[in-house]
């Protein structure tokens, strides 16, 4: 999952997230974390290496994304 450049109004905030891991015999845990995500809107058209970004909100992209690298996404609870 992933601040880079957004068009639109976007900015980040602090999120807090559930991160899982899983170990060698399947068994998956969960850790909170904290992450500065940028808001993801409909004008979102690029995710950058290392960047975070958060859906909080029904979101339509309609445009082509471009990802460089490594972009965390955190889909907040009930958005799509």
């Amino acid at each position: 999952m992933a601040v880079g450049l957004l068009s639109g109004t976007a900015h980040a905030d602090s999120v807090t997230y559930q991160k899982a891991s899983v170990d060698n015999n399947g068994k998956v845990t969960y850790t909170t974390k904290d992450a500065n995500a940028t808001e993801v809107t409909s004008d979102t058209t690029t995710f950058n290496d290392n960047g975070w970004y958060v859906v909080n909100s029904d979101v339509t992209i309609s445009n082509r994304i471009t990802v460089s690298g490594t972009a965390n996404l955190i889909l907040a609870d009930g958005a799509t």
